[in-house]
């Protein structure tokens, strides 16, 4: 699951750069923050190659906790310094693997987000759990904080856009152009809705390039045309 993932609006106050509770920005326009959030999957690029989704709330109550952690740890290197604890603030993840640029990453992770907290954070260049100092930096009107190879945008104060800088800013540049609508293909949200899962992968292998040239290292991959996965953290899992 962590392999698979990781493989998955302005502010009231203008400082922010983030959201808050009511706001959020799409092509340069106010909107109702909810509209984000409750369409998380809208946020993530086109071109995916392989979609990722966990219930974290639900993996964190599981013998599977700790790797949940871990997850949330690779991709959001929050600490303590920005008001974040992955396990109470933490509820679900939406990942994307792409071959943009080479191999980028972009994922949606949903929760409770402190923007304030993490831009004082950042202001003050503060050493994330990576062990690398967080900082601030602009694009298309949003507050992009990175630490060493990793990235995210605080969207709302429930949503947040993370992953390598090419994956981040292909999502931001959605928003940008005014038009959030799902990119995914509908049979990966339709595996992701399935009744009792808790998580999911569903990949499209065919005619990707990045796949061509990891077949030769792993065969197999060369005939497959696609993957789903399902699975939930109750036992035996």
């Amino acid at each position: 699951l962590t392999a698979a993932l990781l493989l998955p609006l302005a502010a009231s106050q203008p400082s922010c750069g983030g959201a808050d509770d009511t706001f959020g920005l799409i092509g340069g326009e106010k909107i109702d923050a909810s509209q984000v959030d409750r369409d998380p999957v809208a946020l993530l690029p086109s071109g995916i190659i392989l979609l990722g989704y966990a219930d974290l709330s639900t993996m964190f109550q599981s013998k599977w906790g700790p790797d949940a952690g871990q997850i949330v740890a690779n991709i959001l290197p929050l600490g303590p310094e920005s008001g974040f604890s992955a396990q109470r603030d933490v509820s679900r993840i939406f990942g994307g693997i792409y071959a943009m640029q080479g191999a980028d990453f972009c994922a949606v992770v949903q929760g409770n987000f402190d923007a304030e907290a993490i831009r004082r954070a950042a202001d003050a260049r503060a050493i994330t759990i990576s062990g690398a100092p967080l900082v601030k930096t602009r694009y298309a009107d949003n507050d992009l904080y990175t630490a060493g190879n990793l990235g995210f945008v605080v969207i709302t104060a429930h949503t947040v856009i993370t992953g390598n800088e090419t994956g981040i800013r292909r999502a931001l540049d959605r928003l940008r152009r005014g038009k959030l609508e799902r990119a995914v293909p509908q049979w990966m949200v339709d595996l992701m809705n399935t009744k009792n899962a808790s998580m999911i992968v569903a990949g499209d292998l065919a005619s990707q390039s990045v796949v061509d040239a990891a077949s030769s290292k792993l065969p197999f991959l060369g005939k497959l045309n696609a993957v789903r996965i399902l699975g939930n953290f109750q036992p035996p899992g």
